[in-house]
């Protein structure tokens, strides 16, 4: 984990190697995470941190060519288009685990079957 958290920040900050040298263009590294649990993990790197409710005056930065660096965004999988120079590196760190109760019971009914699977993959799909 420890490694993944380095190589976010050294690639939003152009050290591609890790030796202290910047050598490449610094780029927006977007982290998706299923909760503000996940995302303690991220505060040491993320220079933003953000909710739905919160996060679009970033993404707009972020599609104006700002250069944000590291961006956590949690709990939020589609709906986000971050084109070209907005977002070079995505990283999913986990799933969303069901909320609601009704999310809860279809969850331990389906668990292990292809219709779970097929429902972790398509959450994957959105976040890319």
């Amino acid at each position: 984990e420890d490694a993944i958290l380095m190589l976010a920040r050294d690639f939003a900050y152009g050290d591609r190697d890790r030796d202290g040298t910047v050598e490449a263009e610094p780029i927006n590294v977007v982290v998706l995470v299923p909760s503000d649990y996940a995302a303690d993990r991220w505060a040491g790197v993320a220079d933003q941190t953000l909710h739905v409710n919160d996060m679009r005056p970033v993404i707009e930065r972020m599609k104006n060519g700002e250069h944000i660096g590291v961006v956590v965004l949690v709990n939020k999988y589609d709906g986000v288009d971050l084109p070209g120079e907005a977002c070079r590196l995505l990283i999913i760190d986990g799933i969303p685990t069901p909320l609601t109760p009704h999310e809860q019971r279809v969850s331990a009914a389906l668990t292990g079957s292809m219709t779970f699977k097929a429902r972790e993959v398509q959450r994957l799909e959105q976040g890319m």
